[in-house]
This record gives structure tokens, C-alpha cells and sequence, in this order.
């Protein structure tokens, strides 16, 4: 059966162009959909046996007890970062704590209002799921400033404009550079979050970034669970909380 009659050169040409832009999208997707399975990682969180102060110093011997984070890996591979990341976790009643020390010798911060575009610099980044089930989920931001943003997302991506006009009562962070790099010490209340605050033995759903830039269109993405895509919001790739005494 004749499928298609004579192509004229316009047709011939846009048949071309869809032709290679599907060629194209097939290796694109390939390149991250081939990336090696990674397991979904599990933290424990202890709680605080005393009050944590918001200052980036971590001089409270609760840090010291907290399970250390540090294989982050590339956010589209699963291959080990290139940088080094020490995340740790505490709670109490009140509020989760979190700490990511990055190193970094290229500090890339300008941004100066609270929601600005921090994802687009270097920046740490913390999603938290309460209730795993994609729905009313966090994004917190601070940058090497100390610069805030938060967003209260419905459902995946959803609403990005409305999400960022929610705050989070209470959310505090500092920030200190060193040598190698700068580290973020983060307060997380629990009065504001979706379900309000866990119990022992309970469990949440979380994602741990870090945006390392490097100047205009280069940069590194890395994470705790690898979402193993070009999008840091794959909620199934997020890893799990689990809260202990």
C-alpha cells in the first residue's frame, strides 16, 4: 500500500526537522533514563536532648549524635558529587534542624529578598513530604546570604507563583563561610508544616540538594537521593525520615 505520495520540499524539510528533534528528545531522555538504579536512602533523626541555637556554629553536643549525610551524588547519574556535602538532622517538639556544610570555593550569591530565584545560584535546598503522598509538599531554600525562600506546592510543580506567597512562621536560618566553603544551619518549625509535627517512629519523605554554579549555564546539581531526571521535584525519588528518640 502507497503510504505517501510525492513529498514537496517544504514537507520534505519539516519532516526532517521533527525527525532530528525526536532523535534528539531519544537521547536526551536516554542519557539520565540510563543512569544506574540507586536506592532510595533512609535517614534517622534523632532528638535534641537540649535547645539548638540558630547561629551556624554547631557548639551544641546534640550535632554531634545526629547521623552525618555525605554521599550525595549527582542529581541526573546517581556518580558521586564532585564536592564534598555534610548534612545532619535533629528534632524536638517544636521544630527539625537542619545543617549542610558544602564545600565550595566559588560562591555565586546576589540575590537579596526572601522567594527570589536562589535556585538559579548556589544554594541548599530541603523538600519535605510529611505525609509521602506528593501532595502539600515543602521547598526550602537558603542561600550562601542567608537569603530565604520557601513554597507550599499542592501537587507536583503545581502553582509555583501562588506557592511562593506562603511563609513558613518561624522559619530561621544562619549562614558562615570558611576556607572550603560555607555551611547553613536551619530551623524548620513544625507549627506551619502540613500534619504539624511527627512522633517518635514516624516516618517523612524528604529531598536534600545543593546547587553549585560555576558561572553562566554551568553548574553542579547534586543530592542525597538522586531523582535520577532534570527536575529536582520527583517526589518518588524522595528519601525517608525516620524520627527516634
Amino acid at each position: 500500500m502507497r503510504l505517501l505520495g510525492r513529498l514537496t520540499p517544504r514537507t520534505a524539510g519539516l519532516l526532517a526537522l521533527v525527525t532530528v528533534a525526536a532523535m534528539g528528545v531519544v537521547v536526551w531522555q536516554a542519557g539520565w533514563l540510563s543512569a544506574p538504579e540507586t536506592s532510595i536512602p533512609e535517614a534517622t533523626v534523632v532528638k535534641a536532648r537540649g535547645p539548638i541555637a540558630i547561629d551556624s556554629r554547631l557548639e551544641e553536643p546534640d550535632w554531634a549524635r545526629a547521623e552525618r549525610l555525605r554521599d550525595f551524588v549527582i542529581s541526573t547519574s546517581g556518580r558521586r558529587a564532585p564536592l564534598d556535602v555534610d548534612a545532619r538532622m535533629l528534632w524536638d517538639e517544636q521544630a527539625l534542624y537542619v545543617m549542610f556544610d558544602v564545600e565550595d570555593y566559588d560562591i555565586v550569591s546576589t540575590f537579596t529578598q526572601r522567594d527570589d530565584a536562589l535556585y538559579t545560584e548556589d544554594v541548599v535546598e530541603l523538600f519535605l513530604d510529611p505525609n509521602g503522598d506528593g501532595k502539600d509538599y515543602v521547598e526550602l531554600e537558603v542561600s550562601p546570604n542567608g537569603v530565604l525562600f520557601d513554597a507550599l506546592f499542592p501537587s507536583y510543580r503545581k502553582a509555583l507563583e501562588r506557592s511562593k506567597r506562603w511563609n513558613l512562621p518561624g522559619l530561621r536560618a544562619a549562614v558562615a563561610t570558611h576556607d572550603e566553603g560555607y555551611r547553613v544551619e536551619l530551623r524548620v518549625p513544625f507549627d506551619g508544616l502540613p500534619g504539624g509535627a511527627p512522633n517518635a517512629g514516624d516516618t517523612w519523605r524528604a529531598h536534600l540538594y545543593r546547587i553549585d554554579q560555576h558561572g553562566e549555564g554551568e553548574g553542579h546539581f547534586t543530592a542525597w537521593s538522586a531523582p535520577l531526571a532534570p527536575d529536582f521535584h520527583v517526589l518518588a525519588r524522595m528519601g525517608t525520615l525516620r524520627f527516634v528518640d
